[in-house]
């Protein structure tokens, strides 16, 4: 038990330091959008004619105070279109509202779901098909824009002669486990899509956001819109995926300080959150989620709990992993403002995971698919919308 403990703790260690490295490497090679340089005096008839496009269900507690902040993003030309999909709350209320106070703002509104398409993927479908821009901004209806967000990515974007250009946001959570929770899951997400490779031609990798997707609309027609994914729970990255494999050209931004998002406000909402794509992010495949969750448990959780069984060298290797496994993540919190105690709730936020990993597909097993936003969606039908 000796040596397989020692061996344990040594490929932990050895998995650990390559782990690190490539994802501060990989993270220390994006972009920060606040840093994008824009002309204040550029000539309006150079800027592309932007359409943002919202999907919307149910979004009364923050939809009022995002679409505000769109509304006040200094841009021209530009038009804001909202396709509130079914909306039971007081959210067609507020969108009316809205109107009548800016002209600017177009709703459509959406009283019925076509068969075989998820709300949101139909809903954005249908509003990149009313809208006319040349470039199209899919983003959600909780997500606030700083003034000069827009004019930066698209400046960006031209620059760099991009297709499609995604933005990771600020996820505002409140308390410290769910603002560790975050860096967490910013870890993950990275790692797993490796995201700073999305611009390499060359790489298979690619990156999809729904906070913030700019596409050129060439793009968008040419792999037919949404229609591909229309039941994709995980549309952002499954569209991104698409916009790669097509041969166009995307890249990702940090949004830090730019673009946010009151990502969930208690952990049960985050369990429930996650709930409809965890699953899907792994192709509907138990193997997959049972091997993602032994493997976070080998890598992340077993080295603080191997300091209580072990000892001598073996001990040693475990603590040094431990202190990687605390550093960095502490690191990321500072930097990304989520907190510098990130680093200790690490493995524990890696276990809460775990959980909404292993819940997702007992749940989706269980009642035969997944139940969104009032929606329910048969497994069979799901696997049937894969992408290889």
């Amino acid at each position: 038990m000796d040596y397989f403990l020692f061996y344990l703790a040594l490929i932990t260690l050895l998995s650990t330091v390559v782990g690190v490295c490539l994802f501060l490497n990989g993270v220390g090679r994006l972009k920060v959008l606040r840093k994008m340089a824009f002309s204040e005096d550029q000539q309006v008839e150079r800027l592309p004619f932007v359409s943002v496009i919202v999907a919307a269900r149910n979004e009364e507690r923050h939809i009022a105070a995002a679409i505000q902040s769109l509304l006040e993003i200094e841009y021209d030309p530009w038009e804001l279109l909202v396709i509130d999909d079914r909306s039971t709350d007081k959210t067609p209320e507020i969108l009316a509202d809205l109107q009548r106070l800016d002209p600017r703002l177009r709703v459509q509104r959406i009283d019925e779901l076509p068969a075989g398409w998820l709300g949101k993927n139909h809903a954005l479908d249908f509003g990149i098909r009313q809208s006319k821009g040349e470039l199209v901004l899919l983003t959600d209806a909780d997500i606030f824009f700083e003034k000069t967000a827009l004019k930066r990515a698209v400046s960006h974007m031209n620059s760099q002669g991009l297709d499609h250009l995604a933005i990771a946001p600020d996820l505002n959570m409140p308390g410290p486990l769910l603002r560790s929770f975050t860096v967490m899951f910013y870890i993950f997400f990275f790692v797993f899509t490796q995201a700073w490779k999305a611009s390499d031609p060359k790489s298979r990798a690619s990156i999809g956001i729904g906070a913030f997707g700019l596409f050129r609309r060439q793009a968008l027609m040419d792999i037919g819109g949404l229609t591909k994914i229309q039941l994709r729970p995980d549309d952002d990255l499954m569209l991104g995926r698409l916009i790669k494999r097509h041969g166009f050209k995307q890249s990702i931004l940090d949004g830090a300080g730019m673009i946010s998002v009151p990502w969930y406000s208690s952990t049960s909402e985050l369990i429930t959150g996650l709930e409809k794509n965890s699953f899907a992010a792994l192709n509907y495949r138990p193997e997959l989620v049972l091997g993602s969750i032994v493997f976070q448990f080998l890598l992340i959780v077993w080295p603080f709990l191997a300091l209580l069984v072990t000892h001598g060298f073996t001990w040693w290797l475990n603590l040094i992993t431990v202190a990687l496994l605390v550093g960095m993540p502490s690191y990321l919190g500072i930097k990304l403002r989520y907190g510098w105690y990130s680093g200790l709730y690490f493995p524990v936020c890696t276990v809460l995971f775990g959980y909404i990993q292993l819940r997702a597909m007992l749940l989706c097993y269980w009642i035969g698919g997944i139940r969104w936003r009032d929606t329910f969606y048969p497994l069979k039908a799901l696997k049937k919308n894969m992408l290889p």
